[in-house]
């Protein structure tokens, strides 16, 4: 799935650049179990035979086993359990060869379709429907459709009907004797992202809510407000379905109801009903890791629930849900952790945390987002305020805090003792452990690190040396006027915010304050390198930049040079992921990559800092942090590089491995295809990157507050609005200000 995300992705980020250039809320019954009640579904991972990966859908059959379409050691089979998972009957579909199979879904009876797609040398998409006997026998059909139009989804219900939807947003029933079609559902031209199927009631998601229709009849049904209200107050539920899964799974309930799977958890509707009853809550399991993406679900009985589902950075994982009577229906226990913005990585770890120590409730309180609309200042205020009340948490991720002065009023604990000994079984980074220790003492160690790079050919990847040789050298190439464009367009919140990634740990002086020459220079050299290329500014799409552990050097900062629109690139460097496109493009662009502004110093950018907060839990705070900072929480080959040093060596092994090496396209300024071949990453290449990331030594500067005040002031001056002395003297006033208070 990783590859399939990155092929996204760089068509993705390519082709928008070029087209603009030229929870559940209210009416959820979520449970009022109190301490010492008893009785809960608890979590556990099945067991699938040796050499299984590649999940790809799941069902309960008519005679209550349970089936599963996956790949055995690259080959795709059927896998039957008619004990609950605890043992498996593997069918082979050698008959697949190496096809590419976009959809599948399992009839009651045990059958299986899959639909096998090519891509033809026009780059359109021909497909082929095979059906697939509980026996392993294949009958194939053609499965045509319109010009540039994919499936999207695939489902049978109970009684046996197959239905897709496609990139027209069209549901359809499928013949599965000869592949034809017919259109039963009117949807009234709404576009729906995915869907699923409970019996005969087919699920079709949209962005307002969830329709219903009967699949015998196709008849539309009444809404309902409970699930809608899934949609409306929670926003991934409405995001598009991802290239295997979905945002939220749907199966069968008991009688007259509809399972609902998502990260909250799982939850029962009954047809008519006001409130969808909460089953298990995914606070409690790895439901709760917003990197999950929900295969396909199946209530076996009132007291088994399965799900598949995959995980980043954990793989394929068939999770089942079993009601057990004795457990306590609330862990007697609680961890509270605190950090200013939600993280699919810092949840990825608080599931191994509840899994590995499940008689604790780990409790995680955002201090910002998108609903709440709280600035960061606000809730360090409150945050602060509850601290010095000895009402904190007991653990802070602080992307984002005054670190320093968290460490100078005493607010953390000592963790060099958790920190040592994660050290010695696994190994960290020692140049970013080493950064953070002060008189043999550490009060903050970061999860992941990223750095800030630049790209290009051998004379513009030197002068990123500093941000004034680098604008150097863009004025000079815009002089011969070779591309378009020298840099990839962006708006000037984003190219401040990189320019602040790569220059800010030089700023910072002993007082906390910051060097008026130094930033003088960032924002005049912000200036040069914006004025560079002359573009519609509102043309420009947006950057969420403000996630850190999300942010990465786009694709399209990578490809522009291949489709004749840019020379040189910027941004943050983040994962081994990362590096393998990096390489794939060098390997045809004839360019190369480097560290940024490595005059003034050699800076990392420190993600999921955490810390201990003094006067808590400290025991059980500490042993969180040895967990974040463990090898099972750091898996995986994105967001970031681990500073756990055997799960990042993990992580070069696996990208070093893939020999299905994907093709990423996009759409050249002037209309060509530009491909770029992902190609193994060598050892050579890997221990280049790890002498590289070894090498760095300070963090940047990572106080929200801070931060917000320079881009927002440095914006007016780039927009011609204030004047530079003007801008460093508002922007030191405003930061000596809030460091007093």
């Amino acid at each position: 799935m990783r590859k399939n995300k990155r092929k996204f992705a760089l068509l993705l980020a390519a082709t928008m650049l070029v087209s603009c250039l030229t929870g559940c809320g209210s009416g959820n019954d979520t449970g009022s179990a109190q301490s010492g009640e008893t009785g809960r579904f608890t979590e556990t991972e099945v067991a699938l035979p040796e050499g299984i990966s590649d999940i790809r859908t799941m069902n309960k059959l008519e005679d209550g086993s349970l089936e599963v379409i996956a790949q055995k050691n690259g080959t795709y089979c059927i896998l039957h359990s008619s004990d609950m998972g605890e043992n498996w009957e593997v069918t082979p579909l050698e008959e697949l060869g190496d096809a590419y199979i976009s959809e599948t879904a399992i009839a009651p009876d045990g059958s299986a379709a899959l639909f096998d797609v090519k891509m033809e040398d026009d780059d359109s998409f021909t497909y082929t429907l095979r059906i697939a006997s509980p026996q392993g026998e294949l009958r194939n059909m053609d499965f045509p459709l319109d010009d540039a139009t994919m499936l999207k989804g695939a489902a049978y219900d109970s009684a046996g009907n197959l239905f897709v939807l496609d990139t027209d947003d069209r549901l359809q029933k499928v013949n599965t004797e000869d592949g034809s079609r017919t259109q039963p559902f009117d949807t009234n031209g709404t576009g729906i992202f995915y869907f699923g199927i409970a019996g005969q009631t087919l699920c079709a998601v949209y962005e307002d809510g969830i329709m219903l229709f009967d699949t015998a009849t196709g008849k539309a049904l009444d809404p309902e407000s409970a699930m809608d209200d899934i949609v409306k107050k929670t926003d991934y539920a409405s995001e598009p379905g991802y290239d295997r899964g979905a945002p939220m799974a749907f199966a069968a309930g008991d009688e007259n109801s509809i399972l609902i799977v998502n990260h909250e958890g799982i939850f029962q509707h009954t047809i008519g009903g006001s409130v969808n009853e909460q089953l298990v809550n995914g606070e409690l399991t790895s439901l709760n890791d917003t990197s999950l993406v929900t295969l396909s679900a199946a209530m076996m009985d009132a007291n088994n629930i399965f799900v598949a589902a995959f995980l980043d950075g954990s793989g394929d994982k068939l999770l089942r849900y079993t009601y057990d009577a004795g457990a306590s229906a609330v862990p007697e226990k609680e961890l509270n952790v605190y950090a200013l913005e939600d993280s699919a990585l810092l949840r990825q770890a608080m599931t191994v945390f509840q899994k590995n120590n499940p008689d604790v409730y780990v409790k995680l309180e955002i201090g910002t987002s998108e609903d709440n609309g709280v600035t960061a200042e606000d809730a360090l205020k409150v945050l602060n305020t509850n601290i010095m009340a000895g009402k904190g948490p007991d653990v802070l991720i602080l992307d984002g805090m005054p670190l320093d002065s968290y460490i100078a009023k005493g607010i953390l604990e000592d963790i060099s003792d958790v920190v040592d000994a994660v050290d010695k079984e696994d190994g960290l980074f020692s140049n970013i452990k080493d950064a953070y220790r002060q008189n043999g003492k550490q009060y903050v160690m970061p999860m992941r690190f990223y750095t800030s790079i630049v790209t290009g050919d051998e004379k513009s990847v030197a002068a990123g040396s500093s941000l004034k040789t680098l604008a150097d050298r863009a004025e000079s190439l815009k002089k011969q006027s070779s591309t378009r464009y020298i840099f990839m367009p962006r708006r000037q919140d984003d190219l401040l915010h990189e320019l602040f990634c790569a220059d800010s740990a030089s700023w910072r002086k002993k007082d906390g304050t910051v060097d008026a020459d130094k930033l003088k220079d960032y924002l005049t050299q912000a200036k040069r390198l914006y004025s560079v290329d002359s573009f519609d500014k509102e043309l420009v799409p947006e950057t969420s930049y403000w996630g850190v552990g999300e942010q990465i050097i786009g694709s399209a900062e990578n490809t522009g040079n291949l489709m004749g629109m840019t020379q040189i690139g910027f941004g943050t460097f983040t994962s081994v992921s990362q590096l393998q496109l990096l390489y794939s493009v060098q390997a045809q662009s004839k360019t190369t990559f480097g560290l940024m502004d490595t005059d003034s110093t050699k800076s990392f950018i420190p993600y999921l800092m955490a810390g201990v907060v003094s006067g808590g839990d400290t025991d059980m705070a500490k042993l969180f942090v040895k967990e974040l900072l463990g090898k099972e929480a750091n898996s995986g080959t994105d967001s970031g590089f681990s500073v756990n040093r055997a799960a990042y060596e993990a992580a070069t092994k696996e990208v070093m491995a893939e020999t299905d090496i994907s093709l990423g396209m996009s759409m050249g300024e002037y209309g060509e295809r530009i491909s770029v071949d992902y190609i193994p990453l060598t050892q050579e290449q890997v221990d280049a990157c790890t002498a590289m990331l070894e090498s760095l030594t300070v963090p940047t500067m990572t106080d929200r507050v801070i931060q917000n005040l320079v881009l927002e002031q440095g914006e007016k001056y780039l927009d011609g609005t204030q004047e530079l002395d003007a801008t460093v003297k508002e922007i030191q006033k405003k930061i000596n200000l809030y460091l007093s208070e």
